[in-house]
């Protein structure tokens, strides 16, 4: 019995050591230090494309379109935007999302101004 335990409490501390790095939205510095520590573990090209993805979500958080037609009631902080659009998010999953949102812009192009 006690066997299983610790061989359950170390596939779980394992599998937790193995879990990508994630975005930690709950204050400036939490998040500073998290976009820091994913773009350290990256190559160069990969932490540019990282850091470009972060910056489109956060873009597109603000009402990018609405910012753009000047239909924005009130101007969202683009830090607080940064951290509550990627909060918990991994690279691959900000990555993804990026491209999302790029994909669905050129689809509604015309739509935006």
């Amino acid at each position: 019995m006690k066997v299983n335990i610790i061989v359950s409490a170390c596939i779980i501390f394992f599998m937790v050591g193995c879990s990508e790095a994630r975005i930690d939205g709950s204050s400036e510095a939490a998040f500073e230090k998290s976009l820091e520590t994913i773009a350290d573990s990256m190559s160069k090209e990969d932490a540019e494309e990282f850091y470009k993805s972060v910056a489109i979500i956060t873009v597109a958080g603000m009402g990018g379109r609405k910012m753009i037609r000047g239909e924005v009631d009130e101007l969202v902080d683009f830090d607080v935007s940064a951290r509550k659009n990627t909060d918990g998010m991994t690279a691959k999953q900000i990555i993804a999302e990026a491209e999302r949102i790029l994909e669905n812009s050129k689809d509604n192009i015309g739509g935006m101004l």
